[in-house]
């Protein structure tokens, strides 16, 4: 029977996780959302099950002072402005805004609650997905860890180079708005679980 710990996550929620001490590199642990993540999620020390908006667990590392992948993932608010004759966001590089020049824009959207979307990683291109209408929830792993952010119209969440990402919960007639720093090339997408794994070495 596995140990648990409870630890604090990003806000005032809880999310359990296994100890660290009980269990090794070898032995698997079997993330809720496995099936998306390509079977048994295998991580170093911990696994984190989300539960609330925002939610991470951090890793040991050999150097800390160089920032995780992950750890640069990061909720964004883009505000909505009345004009008086209708409503107006803007989408712009800015240290308060998008973290890069807009080289593609993708809008999405006819999604099902039931529906996933995502399953891939990139290896060079930084996007932010942002949510014009409805919400859903955004789901993202360096391959050790999984963090989740759950997003509604007006926000957004930066997604960095080398992250899976899983999009999923969508509310009815939501519409994605996805802005990246580089124009579209396939050779960028990784769609394999295990190749992304390979790729994190």
């Amino acid at each position: 029977q596995k140990k648990f710990t409870r630890e604090m996550t990003g806000n005032s929620g809880w999310s359990l996780c296994p100890t660290a001490g009980d269990r090794t590199d070898a032995t698997p642990w079997t993330h809720p959302n496995s099936a998306h993540w390509g079977g048994n999620l295998r991580l170093n020390y911990r696994t984190i099950f989300p539960n609330t908006s925002v939610s991470m667990v951090k890793r040991k590392s050999k150097s800390s002072a160089k920032k995780s992948d992950i750890a640069k993932a990061k909720q964004l608010s883009f505000s909505e402005k009345n004009t008086g004759n209708g409503s107006l966001t803007m989408f712009q590089q800015s240290k308060t805004g998008l973290p890069f020049a807009i080289k593609k824009v993708l809008v999405v959207r006819g999604m099902k609650p039931a529906d996933v979307r995502g399953l891939h990683a990139h290896k060079k291109t930084n996007e932010v997905v942002t949510v014009l209408q409805g919400g859903c929830d955004i789901e993202v792993s360096d391959g050790e860890e999984v963090r989740s952010f759950t997003v509604k119209a007006d926000s957004g969440v930066y997604l960095p180079a080398r992250l899976w990402r899983i999009l999923k919960n969508f509310e009815p007639e939501t519409v994605l708005l996805i802005l990246a720093d580089t124009p579209y090339n396939e050779k960028d997408y990784v769609r394999d679980w295990d190749v992304f794994l390979r790729m994190k070495k």
